[in-house]
């Protein structure tokens, strides 16, 4: 299945500069960086229905991001769309489906663990 999924990302970041991946756990949003081959990925972990709570809000920046580290994955609030989407980088080569498939599944499985987090809160809708 990742195999087939690598062909396609591919195909569309390489045409496009952009692709969307639509899997059992979620969109999948692939955007093109400066750099070769670097691309930053995203999902809508969840959306607050009219608002996101201030004890969501209070988690991240004024600038909307929550970084729990130097570098890797990190969350990032939309206040127009009122969506908190986990966001990182990796660098995607023609020849290195392995690196993808690791890369794709780690970042999966990070999102379900945010979604889990989430959860319980009834004020939002998860994804």
């Amino acid at each position: 299945m990742y195999h087939q999924l690598f062909l396609q990302t591919l195909s569309q970041l390489f045409d496009q500069g952009t692709a969307t991946l639509v899997l059992e756990q979620g969109i999948i949003y692939f955007r093109s960086l400066q750099q070769d081959n670097n691309w930053r990925i995203s999902t809508p972990l969840f959306q607050g229905r009219g608002c996101i709570p201030s004890s969501v809000r209070s988690c991240v920046s004024s600038r909307g991001n929550l970084h729990w580290q130097k570098t890797g994955a990190y969350l990032q609030l939309e206040n127009s769309t009122h969506t908190l989407s986990l966001i990182d980088e990796m660098e995607i080569k023609k020849d290195n489906y392995l690196s993808f498939k690791k890369t794709l599944q780690d970042f999966l499985e990070l999102a379900q663990e945010w979604k889990e987090i989430f959860k319980n809160c009834s004020e939002l809708k998860t994804y």
